[in-house]
C-alpha cells in the first residue's frame, strides 16, 4: 500500500467510515505489533498480550482519529501505540503482586490473628512507597526484569531505575527495622 492509499483510508476513517478504518488497521497491523514489541521485552510478551494490546490500540485510534490533524499518520500511529502499550503495562503492574526479601504480599492473609511481624512491616513499608518506586520494585523483584528492561518499560534512564530501587530498599529496610 502506498502513502496515497493510506491517506485515502485515513481521510475516510476520520469521517467515520468503519470499512476504511478496518482496512487501515489490516494494513497497519504489522507496524503496530512491531511498535508494541519494541516496548516489551521479548521474553515477557506472550501472543495473547500482543493481541490484547493491539485491540486496545485499535480502540484508542478509533476514538482519537476524529481529532487527528497532523500529516504524518505513521508517526502519530507510533505515538498512540506506544502510549497505549505503556498504559497497559502500568495497568497490569497495578494488579501484580510484590515480593521483597522472600515475602510475597499476595500470600499474606490479613485475617490471620497473629501474622509474622516482618511480613506485616514489609507490607506496610511497600504500601508507603511512591507509585514509581512500587512499579520499579514490582518489575525487578516480581517479574525479574533487568535494569535496562525496566528503563524501557518505565520510559526512564537506567540510572533512575537504580536510584528508585535503592531508595525503595532503603525505605523498606528503615521501616522494617524500626522499633515500635
Amino acid at each position: 500500500m502506498n502513502s496515497s492509499d493510506s491517506e485515502y483510508l485515513v481521510f475516510h476513517a476520520k469521517a467515520g467510515n468503519i470499512a476504511a478504518f478496518e482496512a487501515l488497521m489490516v494494513n497497519e497491523k504489522p507496524a503496530i505489533l512491531a511498535s508494541i514489541r519494541k516496548v516489551f521485552s521479548p521474553k515477557v510478551v506472550r501472543p495473547e498480550d500482543l493481541e490484547d494490546i493491539y485491540q486496545a490500540v485499535q480502540l484508542r485510534l478509533w476514538k482519537k482519529l476524529p481529532n487527528y490533524k497532523t500529516r504524518n499518520f505513521k508517526g502519530w500511529l507510533k505515538v498512540v501505540t506506544r502510549n497505549v502499550t505503556v498504559d497497559e503495562i502500568r495497568s497490569t503492574l497495578a494488579h501484580a503482586h510484590v515480593e521483597i526479601a522472600g515475602v510475597s504480599l499476595d500470600q499474606i492473609d490479613p485475617r490471620t490473628e497473629e501474622p509474622d511481624e516482618l511480613i506485616v512491616k514489609t507490607r506496610e513499608a511497600i504500601e508507603l512507597l511512591s507509585p514509581r518506586e512500587t512499579e520499579a520494585v514490582t518489575l525487578f523483584y516480581h517479574q525479574g526484569h533487568k535494569y535496562s528492561e525496566i528503563a524501557v518499560l518505565m520510559d526512564i534512564s537506567e540510572g533512575t531505575v537504580r536510584t528508585l530501587l535503592a531508595r525503595a530498599r532503603r525505605k523498606v529496610k528503615a521501616y522494617v527495622t524500626t522499633v515500635e
